[in-house]
């Protein structure tokens, strides 16, 4: 039986006390804080975590700053969080920056650094630029000559990697019709 959501809290702050430099422990402290809408305590772990380089603190420090949780909407800051975390490998931050140029979140719009960016993810099995990747290719331009060109045959290849790392989700499958 899977434990509920106050024995997890229990057990992280049980583990964090034990080992309160533990940057894992920090950020899934953080988590369960997010989880509950208590963003300044869930931002103050993510920033603990973030300093020891934990790169998904990172991320959710910019998801806080993208999605206005507890504060004010800042891309600007998002990109920083995104962009060392990116830094440190992360494939979320590496989709996030790409999803940051191609709406132009604190940078111009520019469809083709974002698909530098979702492509340095997708090369690395990161499911939602794989997905991303794919739909840009499905869908080719638009009307103004925005996007990619249409390429069915890659946005099945990008399909098929797809669902070969989420087997158990039906909904990829839809892409590959």
């Amino acid at each position: 039986a899977s434990a509920s959501r106050a024995e997890t809290g229990t057990r992280c702050a049980a583990a964090l006390a034990d080992d309160p430099a533990n940057p894992r422990l920090q950020h899934q402290m953080g988590r369960l804080l997010d989880i509950q809408g208590r963003y300044d305590e869930a931002e103050s772990f993510y920033k603990l975590a973030g300093g020891a380089d934990y790169s998904a603190a990172l991320v959710n420090l910019g998801f806080l700053s993208v999605t206005a949780r507890g504060r004010e909407r800042d891309y600007a800051t998002a990109m920083k969080f995104y962009r060392r975390a990116a830094d440190l490998g992360n494939l979320r931050a590496r989709t996030n920056i790409g999803e940051m140029f191609e709406r132009g979140w604190s940078v111009a719009p520019n469809l083709d650094e974002a698909v530098l960016w979702y492509r340095l993810a997708a090369r690395n099995g990161w499911p939602n630029a794989l997905d991303t990747l794919g739909n840009l290719y499905r869908k080719g331009r638009d009307d103004q000559g925005r996007g990619l060109d249409r390429n069915p045959a890659e946005a099945i290849r990008l399909g098929r990697a797809l669902a070969e790392l989420m087997p158990d989700e039906p909904e990829v499958l839809g892409l590959l019709a």
